[in-house]
């Protein structure tokens, strides 16, 4: 079912499976589509997170991540998307995504999302 969204605000869905949950990105252009849980082509990250090889890309560490809203020990995990070289992700369990970083070039990140309140 696709509905319409605020501005800047990406959409997530959850879905629990076997002994964990999947979490889908739901975000179109200027609205969002619930029926984008039941297709993994917009999977973002299995939960349980563990460091190592999963589903979606790379666990890479546990670390603390500052952003506007404060201090998170966070997973890193790059994803596995031909489409957008580098994106990279930071999870907290229970939360969701505060940073996400999808591109870089010679000046920095090209598109840069963070959490700037919770």
């Amino acid at each position: 079912m696709e509905k319409t969204r605020p501005l800047n605000l990406n959409i997530l869905g959850k879905k629990k499976v076997n002994n964990g949950y999947y979490y889908y990105d739901l975000t179109k252009e200027d609205s969002y589509d619930t029926d984008r849980a039941n297709d993994d082509t917009y999977l973002i990250y299995v939960a349980p997170l563990e460091i190592g090889e999963n589903l979606v890309g790379k666990v890479e560490d546990y670390i603390d991540v500052q952003v506007k809203a404060g201090s998170y020990k966070a997973y890193k995990v790059k994803l596995n998307e031909e489409e957008i070289f580098g994106r990279t992700i930071w999870v907290v369990p229970h939360f969701g995504i505060i940073k996400e970083v999808k591109a870089y070039n010679e000046n920095g990140p090209i598109v840069y999302k963070e959490l700037v309140s919770d």
